[in-house]
């Protein structure tokens, strides 16, 4: 390599330096602190699915807590928990089965950053018109104690 190519490069390296340096430190502040609270756990009443509320602190200045909601199908050792749901910005969430097959998800004014409207859980051999469902929809309240659980 030529001294001009080998300036260039040592400058690019040099240059990039502090960028990965701070990249690895933000990185590493970003994860850490974060804990997760289990708010709220409630099983449908058919007692198939488990919804699980979470609340995932956050450690930054900047940052607000985020709330998130799993489904899971119960009566099977191989079914992974669902996220549904996830906002931010808010004062909390609630779950409430409607039905069994019904969650509603009950929140005041948030930043919502992720929903799923419904879960299917089927196994293999399983027939189609046998696998397990839930719907969930949103309801938007001005105070979590309309949510009535």
């Amino acid at each position: 390599m030529k001294g001009s190519q080998f300036n260039m490069v040592w400058r690019m390296l040099n240059s990039a330096w502090p960028s990965v340096i701070m990249s690895f430190i933000c990185a590493s502040c970003h994860s850490a602190g974060h804990r997760e609270t289990e708010l709220q756990r409630t099983l449908s009443p058919d007692g198939k699915s488990l919804a699980r509320v979470i609340r995932v602190d956050s450690s930054g200045a900047t940052d607000s807590d985020r709330f998130e909601i799993f489904i899971q199908y119960q009566n099977s050792k191989s079914s992974r928990p669902t996220l549904m749901f996830e906002a931010h910005r808010t004062r909390g969430v609630k779950v409430r089965w409607t039905d069994a097959h019904s969650l509603e998800i009950c929140y005041p004014k948030a930043d919502i950053t992720f929903f799923r409207n419904s879960y299917d859980y089927g196994e293999e051999g399983w027939n189609p018109n046998d696998w397990y469902w839930v719907e969930s929809f949103l309801r938007r309240v001005s105070d979590l104690r309309e949510c009535g659980v």
